[in-house]
């Protein structure tokens, strides 16, 4: 996915509704518009606001249009939210700025944040943050912020192990 044309076409679209809208999201799209990563991916999560009916109008449009899944532009993420380091709105960065529609993503902190705590379920996430290429540092950081998000007992041998494989692949680890 083309996340500036998708942006582009989804500003058309709310142009022609005469609707403003403007929202956050993470997840490869973000990385996508950070230009992180070059990989496809067929969604974008947004973390807030919820999606509503006008703005699904227009995603729906745009999915007919380029061919996207219907709910290519999905909340999925939206407790994350509440879940990331306290002011992160403040460490976002603007990726597209159209005459109806102003999109966010989160800042690097909480995207090695989020990639380390989907890295556990996917192997994407484990690329995706090796690309952001974290220093040790913050990947401590981002261990110790993790493994609150789980109470299981074998979280934290999963969350271990994710973290080895990515610190071999920056070649912090042999």
């Amino acid at each position: 996915m083309d996340t500036l044309l998708v942006f582009s076409a989804l500003n058309e679209k709310l142009e022609k509704q005469n609707t403003k809208r403007e929202f956050y999201i993470c997840g490869a799209a973000a990385l996508i518009a950070l230009r992180v990563i070059t990989r496809a991916t067929q969604d974008v999560d947004v973390l807030k606001p919820v999606i509503d009916d006008e703005l699904k109008t227009a995603a729906k449009k745009v999915a007919s249009t380029l061919q996207l899944k219907e709910g290519w532009l999905n909340n999925g993420p939206a407790l994350l939210a509440n879940e990331l380091p306290r002011n992160w709105e403040l460490r976002c960065s603007e990726v597209f700025r159209g005459t109806h529609l102003k999109v966010h993503s989160i800042g690097r902190k909480d995207l090695i944040y989020s990639k380390l705590y989907a890295a556990a379920d996917r192997m994407d996430d484990v690329n995706d943050l090796v690309a952001l290429k974290p220093n040790m540092s913050e990947l401590e950081d981002a261990r110790l912020w993790v493994l609150e998000r789980d109470a299981s007992e074998i979280w934290p041998k999963i969350v271990d192990e994710c973290l080895a494989m990515v610190k071999k692949k920056l070649g912090y680890e042999k």
